[in-house]
């Protein structure tokens, strides 16, 4: 009887090994696979993901970001986006409606999602939580969204501070409670907190993960400010027409210094070995690839942009943008010219030739390098980093 127990658990833990294995393997194919298709995609300046900006209002006044000062044009309607999407071929595979604050366009919102779903595309959104009422929550539970990214960057008062709104917090505490209800034992959509590492709440990561698992997100993503100087922006103007970042650097710098960016460090390190039994984990892999040197100059690594040849952006208006950055550059509207008439046009490659060649100087403070930006070899060292639980110092 013992021989027997013995080989049927020998038995078991094979299995077990091998199945594995398998799915790492599977995981690690689709990975390659995914980076195989994004460097064709680079080269052919063809685009996988779509950005669109519902609008560029918003209804939170962040002092990390600027956009909730943009004034935009009018905004298209829920059928003039959905015609376009109509309009797309196979190419793309992931949608994610930005804003300002999405859920001020709730009439374009939820049959945005709903069509893109239907025409097998990927769903993420970003949300800030101001708008996020019970029967919104609810919703968007029901939704065909694969993540809900919420921004969370302080606990209480420290994040309403960053946002400079007040109870937004507790708005957020109750509505992630309401979504983890309705969606039941489904795991879609995800639910991600999503933290924004500065000079404003550098010190609170650990509360902040706390926070995050104990209102019921799945996970918690720490991702570093990003910045733009302001006489980057105004070198890399294009006919005189200066970008308008919305991480342009204001009176005060929110990058770290040397021994803060060494106290986040040193936090996250200890967050990322944590394991919890309800499946909760933190995400610090955005910041594990940033250098102390890195943050404290607030210049990330890039040497090629993908987001100008593979990221087709659009702005409310209907205009499509090589960059969110660059709003006033438009390579067409939408609503004027078909984007295959647009896409890779005059005004595209040239953009595309400026940024290749180093006539952009902000393009080398871009933070969006970190996460959109990666070469095939920064992607790999990326992997490596997240899956030997290290990060660079």
């Amino acid at each position: 009887m013992t021989t027997t127990s013995t080989r049927a658990r020998a038995t078991a833990q094979r299995s077990s090994r091998q199945e594995g294995f398998a799915a790492r393997t599977t995981t690690w194919l689709r990975f390659l696979r995914a980076l195989g298709r994004r460097e064709v995609c680079y080269y052919l300046r063809r685009p996988t993901n779509l950005l669109p900006f519902l609008t560029y209002r918003c209804s939170s006044r962040c002092r990390s970001c600027q956009m909730w000062r943009r004034v935009g044009g009018e905004e298209w309607t829920c059928d003039q986006w959905l015609g376009f999407l109509g309009s797309l071929d196979g190419s793309l595979r992931h949608v994610e409606p930005f804003g300002g604050d999405v859920m001020l366009r709730p009439d374009v919102l939820f049959p945005l999602i709903e069509e893109s779903a239907r025409r097998g595309l990927i769903v993420d959104i970003p949300l800030n939580g101001v708008l996020i009422t019970p029967p919104a929550a609810e919703r968007l539970a029901a939704m065909p969204i694969n993540t809900i990214y919420v921004s969370v960057d302080g606990v209480g008062e420290v994040h309403d501070n960053v946002r400079q709104v007040s109870g937004n917090c507790d708005r957020i505490a109750s509505a992630v409670g309401i979504i983890r209800r309705a969606r039941g034992d489904r795991t879609r959509p995800t639910l991600a907190g999503n933290t924004t590492v500065s000079r404003l709440n550098y010190d609170q990561c650990a509360d902040i993960a706390q926070f995050a698992h104990d209102v019921g997100f799945d996970h918690v993503s720490f991702e570093y400010c990003g910045e733009f100087p302001p006489e980057a922006v105004d070198a890399s103007a294009i006919d005189g027409v200066r970008p308008r970042p919305y991480y342009e650097r204001q009176a005060e710098s929110l990058l770290l210094s040397q021994e803060q960016a060494r106290c986040v460090k040193r936090d996250l390190d200890r967050l990322r070995r944590q394991r919890s039994d309800d499946g909760f984990h933190v995400v610090t892999r955005n910041i594990d690839f940033l250098t102390i040197a890195e943050m404290v100059t607030g210049q990330p690594r890039m040497s090629r942009c993908y987001v100008c040849r593979t990221l087709l952006t659009i702005d409310p208006s209907g205009n499509v943008l090589p960059c969110p950055f660059f709003d006033q550059y438009h390579l067409g509207n939408l609503a004027q010219t078909p984007l295959r008439q647009i896409w890779n046009n005059a005004r595209h490659r040239r953009f595309v030739a400026l940024q290749r060649t180093g006539k952009l100087p902000m393009c080398r403070y871009c933070i969006l390098s970190v996460e959109r930006n990666l070469t095939l070899g920064q992607a790999l060292s990326k992997w490596y980093l997240t899956h030997t639980q290290r990060g660079r110092w």
